[in-house]
């Protein structure tokens, strides 16, 4: 074929390209998908450009505010995050997602007596939503109305009897409120339900050194550093009850293993020279005296006199 045909057919598919590109920029359903493709690459700015051109011409959908609310929150642009739910909300009022999505945005940012009326609207909409009751739980556990919090997360367990993190969360507020026994049962339930739910495991640690069941905090203990090795109050609550038990070893691994997550915590340095007496390490113990002189010297004498005595 003549190089001037070939020539003028690339010419021609470019400039079918471009207008192509021009309709769907001009076109409510090209402004849609370009702005849904630029959401999937994570260009959140050219989203909204294009998903807010489509919602102008398309005052009935509803739905597409949400994913320029979402945009917007990638964006850490809050309060236009909150516009775009609300006005997702204000084209249709019985949009559950929308109250859903504007609820958990504004908990996550700190507006709870916000977040709560927009999931009681929605639960007005919805009164049999378990996540919804769920999610009002954590809100007032955040705010320390325990009462409000442990009626949430029950009315959840009513609604969901398999809810395995309404059963945890409602165990965390027993703890919180030290109704050691109550929260044995339902932490038990929890794991029942969620064997590798590392934050039960833990909570129902704490419940059980409390009670005066050290041999199962420690066994609950084991399980929750295993499953989240990050969490350094486990390792601390692991290290307790194996002094309790007088498993000096086992809490010399497991302070040492707190000291690691938080070396800032002077208190911890003390747990572990402790720990290095019973297990009959005095020289390990002097270095933690000795790191204590520098950082809390009180905690330092402490430790010499419980070093001296033991």
């Amino acid at each position: 074929m003549d190089k001037r045909f070939i020539g003028f057919f690339v010419v021609m598919g470019v400039i079918d390209a471009l207008i192509l590109a021009g309709l769907m920029y001009f076109t409510p359903n090209g402004q849609l998908k370009t702005g849904m493709t630029f959401m999937n690459i994570r260009n959140y700015p050219a989203a909204v450009h294009f998903l807010t051109r489509y919602a102008e011409s398309r005052k009935s959908d509803h739905e597409v505010w949400i994913h320029i609310g979402e945009a917007y929150e990638a964006m850490g642009l809050r309060e236009s995050a909150y516009r775009s739910y609300r006005t997702s909300l204000a084209r249709n009022p019985s949009y559950t997602t929308g109250y859903a999505k504007l609820g958990v945005s504004l908990a996550v940012n700190g507006k709870y007596d916000e977040a709560i009326q927009a999931f009681r609207e929605l639960l007005a909409i919805e009164p049999d939503n378990a996540n919804v009751y769920n999610n009002l739980g954590v809100i007032y556990m955040r705010i320390e109305d325990f009462d409000n919090a442990i009626r949430c997360y029950r009315k959840t367990i009513a609604l969901a009897p398999d809810f395995a993190v309404a059963y945890g969360n409602l165990g965390a507020a027993y703890n919180r409120l030290e109704r050691w026994h109550e929260s044995l049962s339902v932490f038990q339930k929890a794991v029942a339900l969620k064997s590798d739910y590392a934050d039960a495991w833990f909570g129902l640690g704490v419940a059980y050194l409390n009670v005066g069941q050290a041999q199962q905090a420690l066994e609950s203990l084991v399980t929750a550093v295993r499953l989240n090795p990050r969490n350094t109050e486990a390792f601390v609550k692991l290290g307790d009850a194996s002094l309790r038990l007088k498993r000096w070893n086992v809490a010399v691994q497991a302070f040492t293993k707190a000291v690691e997550l938080n070396p800032g915590a002077p208190e911890l340095y003390y747990q572990l020279g402790v720990a290095h007496v019973g297990a009959g390490n005095r020289s390990k113990a002097r270095e933690s005296y000795n790191i204590l002189r520098a950082i809390h010297p009180d905690l330092a004498e402490d430790l010499l006199a419980h070093m001296r005595g033991s």
